[in-house]
């Protein structure tokens, strides 16, 4: 079959004149050599009815056939992304089998397999929850790349893995050492995607930063980057590393990776001049080939970076594409986005050009409709506190009036002794990122420190009560600890 192996035809002839010969492996070999076509040979090949009819017997071969050949014709099939009523009997006499493939296969067999699955988004809870009632040995037995390729499976199937994301971070420094960046990036990816905490992993990525940011492509930078911003776990050797290498990150990247490395920036409370410069320098270039999403989330990811005014060339092009792109191509999400680039750019002192009114329409109600939160039993007791101390406060209290009620409540605004304008926060785990002193204990956030920059601009003093200082004042000497402190702060 070797000469066959790039020509659809040839290799379709062959199953025509020689299936009835042919074993498990034959089977599994000659759909090998169809998943590793060219698309166009590819797509031709499955245009022919050989090929159909070779689907319709894989089933039977399936039930019968090893762990090799099963996740060979597992794998395949998403090679040549077959999403066809034949495939997916094939696919579920896969299932039917999943606990013997799981404890026959090897751990390349099983990564392959699971793949395959997530590839063709398919759904395989017997297959999945056989792999992760092994995950202890899979992980121990496995190369890290079929690890990695584990773990994306089951966060692109959204499915969870008690069993095996721990194994995996239990052993991270190996996976990490011993990986390629790739998988890497898609480790990270996946625990971020099920919102999974890693520290280990995490810890084990940033320690380095260096040869990572210089092996990868751009997309796995931006990807692993992501991940620590959605985890809100802090990456300061990664940051720096991908600051030293921003002119060719900028450079080489899609516009996709540029926006999701610029969101987490600003998530991560990064600075980034850097990159932000290197952007700029090329702004036109990255505008001609992104799409609205990319532009408002970059734009975002500038203004509550606090570089509205550094970087206000870029801010202006940014806003600028948004509003020609109009009302209809802009989602709910990128309104939102937009609505708070124009609260700080006016905050900061930047004009920018006035939007459409059906666009300006829509991110007022953005600025009504964002969901209020609140730090619960946190701010309940603090609340009792400042009672006690005499202090006049009121709870969310729209900071920058009532249209923008629903963006920017704060959680008390106080009548101080001094007469100033105050504004106590009480900000919970998740206003700041996983740092040395614990999980959600580290440096705040970029947001958290955006919004306290932007009330600020608009003459408010704000005190922020973190808390696990609130913790740390209830253990020392409980409520009149509290008390002492609030009233220090808030003169």
């Amino acid at each position: 079959m070797a000469a066959a192996q790039g020509d659809h035809c040839a290799l379709l002839s062959i199953f025509s004149s020689s299936h009835p010969c042919f074993n498990d492996v034959c089977f599994a070999t000659l759909m090998s050599r169809l998943g590793r076509l060219p698309k166009r040979d590819a797509a031709a090949a499955k245009r022919d009815e050989r090929y159909r009819t070779l689907l319709a017997m894989l089933p039977a071969i399936v039930q019968e056939g090893g762990a090799q050949a099963i996740s060979n014709i597992a794998h395949a099939l998403a090679k040549l992304e077959e999403q066809s009523e034949e495939s997916g009997a094939v696919l579920d006499a896969v299932e039917e089998r999943a606990d013997w493939f799981v404890d026959q296969g090897s751990p390349q067999n099983i990564a392959n397999a699971a793949w395959a699955f997530a590839a063709l988004n398919r759904h395989a809870p017997a297959l999945f929850s056989a792999i992760d009632a092994r995950a202890d040995w899979l992980v121990r037995e496995s190369e890290p790349q079929h690890v990695a390729n584990t773990a994306w499976a089951f966060a692109t199937l959204r499915l969870d893995a008690p069993a095996l994301f721990p194994a995996i971070n239990e052993r991270a420094h190996w996976l990490v050492n011993q990986s390629k960046p790739q998988a890497v990036s898609n480790t990270a990816w996946a625990f971020a995607t099920l919102g999974i905490a890693a520290p280990t992993l995490f810890s084990a990525i940033d320690a380095r930063a260096e040869w990572f940011v210089q092996e990868s492509k751009p997309q796995e930078i931006a990807n692993t980057l992501w991940a620590f911003a959605t985890l809100r776990r802090d990456a300061p050797a990664l940051v720096s590393a991908i600051e030293a290498r921003a002119d060719w990150l900028v450079r080489e990247s899609d516009a996709r990776a540029i926006s999701n490395t610029a969101m987490a920036f600003a998530e991560l409370s990064a600075s980034a001049p850097n990159f932000w410069a290197c952007l700029e320098r090329r702004g036109e270039a990255f505008a001609a080939r992104a799409n609205v999403q990319d532009v408002c989330t970059t734009a975002w990811a500038l203004a509550v970076g606090g570089r509205t005014n550094t970087n206000s060339g870029l801010l202006r092009l940014l806003w600028g594409e948004a509003m020609a792109a109009g009302d209809g191509a802009i989602s709910a999400e990128n309104v939102s986005q937009l609505m708070q680039v124009g609260l700080h750019a006016q905050g900061d002192g930047v004009k920018l050009q006035s939007a459409p009114d059906a666009l300006k329409q829509k991110m007022l109600e953005a600025a009504a409709d964002t969901t209020l939160t609140s730090s619960g039993r946190f701010e309940d007791r603090v609340a009792r506190y400042l009672t006690d101390l005499g202090l006049k406060h009121t709870r969310q209290y729209p900071a920058l009036g009532a249209k923008f009620a629903g963006y920017l409540a704060v959680d008390f605004a106080v009548q101080a002794n001094d007469g100033a304008k105050t504004v106590l926060e009480c900000d919970g785990p998740l206003h700041y990122l996983h740092g040395p002193l614990g999980e959600g204990a580290g440096r705040e956030t970029g947001p958290t420190v955006a919004k306290r920059r932007l009330l600020e601009r608009r003459g408010w003093r704000v005190v922020n009560l973190p808390w696990f200082q609130f913790r740390k004042l209830l253990r020392e000497g409980g409520g009149e600890a509290v008390k002492r402190w609030l009233a220090k702060a808030i003169k």
